[in-house]
């Protein structure tokens, strides 16, 4: 007899709804961050589009998971095999974690000027491997996540410092909020088999309205960043 798990409908609509925003704006950070490349041709601004691209990529993937669910709606529950979405969610969370550590090892490379191939790949291994052979990868990439995100949280405040600019303080505040999501999602998933909550969880709620704040403000931080430097290219 083949075992069967419950879904509640509503989780499943809810989270491939946030991941399709979550797809969009971080896709829509890349396409203004190449802008900017393309205007100034600073490294930075290509770095940073390509890292989010990686992102956005990662979250289009959640997206196929969570779509795969809506296909096995029936009424207000969702019935899945267990075997099959045990074998499914490995797969696929496994894809979203090589997108998203490419994308904060990109940004890492970025923020440290680092210009070694080699590095670049070594620090993916390094963030991906443990996830590839660790029983609790779906755990496992909240902390080793935050770990990148707070080396460019330090970068974006030593640069702060550096400079005093307002858009490099927006950035190092949004990057802080991505760090606290990652924080929210290890209380969120601990001891939770991935996308399988049995009842709305506040941290879970707590780390997707951050996380939706950080990425408006960086949004908002490109948007105005592209503007001044078309301002400075007409005079």
């Amino acid at each position: 007899m083949s075992s069967i798990y419950f879904v509640p409908s509503w989780f499943v609509g809810t989270s491939a709804i946030l991941e399709f925003f979550f797809f969009t704006i971080a896709l829509i950070i890349s396409f203004y961050a190449n802008k900017i490349y393309t205007l100034t041709k600073q490294k930075e601004h290509k770095f940073f589009s390509i890292g989010f691209l990686l992102i956005s990529l990662s979250y289009l993937v959640l997206l196929f998971l969570n779509l795969f669910f809506l296909t096995k709606r029936n009424n207000r529950i969702f019935i899945v095999e267990i075997n099959q979405i045990i074998s499914l969610t490995n797969l696929i969370f496994f894809l979203y974690s090589v997108l998203f550590i490419m994308g904060l090892v990109t940004l890492v490379y970025m923020a440290f000027e680092l210009k070694n191939a080699k590095l670049y790949v070594l620090l993916t291994l390094l963030g991906i491997v443990p996830i590839l052979f660790s029983t609790s990868r779906n755990w496992l990439l909240y902390p080793i996540s935050a770990v990148f995100l707070l080396f460019l949280s330090i970068y974006f405040l030593e640069r702060y410092y550096e400079t005093g600019k307002t858009k490099t303080l927006i950035s190092f505040i949004a990057f802080v909020l991505l760090l606290l999501t990652r924080v929210e999602f290890v209380f969120a998933s601990k001891n939770l088999p991935f996308f399988l909550f049995e009842k709305c969880d506040m941290h879970f709620i707590i780390a997707h309205l951050i996380e939706s704040i950080a990425y408006l403000l960086l949004l908002f931080n490109l948007i105005n960043i592209l503007k001044n430097d078309k301002k400075k290219k007409q005079t």
